[in-house]
């Protein structure tokens, strides 16, 4: 006899800046989001936001990766970046440890938000793929953004019935309740990109390429590149950029 789990859910109300109300409806315990930008045909990566039913451990991962790759961020606190097996590790790096990065649970923050991880996609690295497998359904779907621009998707952790928390020019476009009562929020932004992570995020492509070059004597058109790291305030973040 399986264990059961009560359904829960939570509403969020969003009010904007002329007092219009809209609510979001949030199911659990667990669930997933498939967020990407673009369409298919032209694209970033997908990327999977979930949660199981039994616990709280939130996952994060591009579909193309999520075999391999994963962002844990576990009930505990223990914050991981990490791969999914001691094999794929050793496979990988030629070493047994899985952890790339590890941190705490940072403190939460106005309103009971807790920041978990940005995904950051540049309006210049949207991809062309020929004969795309994606389908239209069951991704949420973010509009390409405007040139000189970089959509960024914001997993938060929440807790509710903590008061209101102010977004300036951010919007969440779903999510879902938590074993334990948090909910997973995903949270959209289109910032402009400045000159100084531009040139940055140019140096960065052009050594990869060369690196491909190196290893396979040719670049690997129709591929994407995942650059890890964080912000100045330690919160983790991921550059989806294409390999052209």
């Amino acid at each position: 006899m399986g264990t059961t789990h009560p359904a829960r859910q939570v509403t969020l109300v969003l009010i904007d800046g002329q007092g219009q109300q809209q609510s979001i409806d949030l199911a659990g315990p667990g669930g997933a989001m498939r967020v990407a930008v673009g369409r298919p045909g032209r694209r970033s990566s997908v990327w999977r936001v979930w949660a199981n039913q039994s616990k709280s451990d939130v996952y994060v991962a591009a579909r193309v990766l999520a075999g391999k790759l994963k962002f844990s961020l576990h009930e505990s606190g223990d914050w991981r970046h990490q791969w999914v097996t001691t094999e794929k590790a050793q496979l990988f790096t030629g070493q047994d440890g899985r952890v790339i990065d590890q941190w705490s649970r940072p403190p939460a923050g106005p309103g009971g938000w807790t920041r978990g991880l940005t995904i950051w996609v540049p309006s210049d690295d949207l991809l062309d793929f020929q004969d795309d497998t994606q389908p239209l359904t069951g991704v949420d779907w973010i509009p390409e953004p405007p040139s000189g621009s970089a959509v960024g998707l914001h997993v938060v952790v929440a807790e509710p019935d903590r008061g209101f928390s102010e977004l300036r020019a951010a919007m969440p476009i779903g999510g879902f309740v938590l074993a334990d009562g948090r909910v997973v929020l995903v949270v959209v932004s289109v910032p402009p990109l400045e000159e100084g992570p531009r040139l940055w995020l140019d140096q960065r492509r052009i050594g990869v390429n060369e690196a491909a070059r190196a290893v396979k004597g040719e670049t690997m058109p129709g591929r994407r590149i995942a650059l890890f790291g964080f912000d100045s305030d330690g919160n983790r973040l991921v550059w989806d950029l294409a390999w052209r």
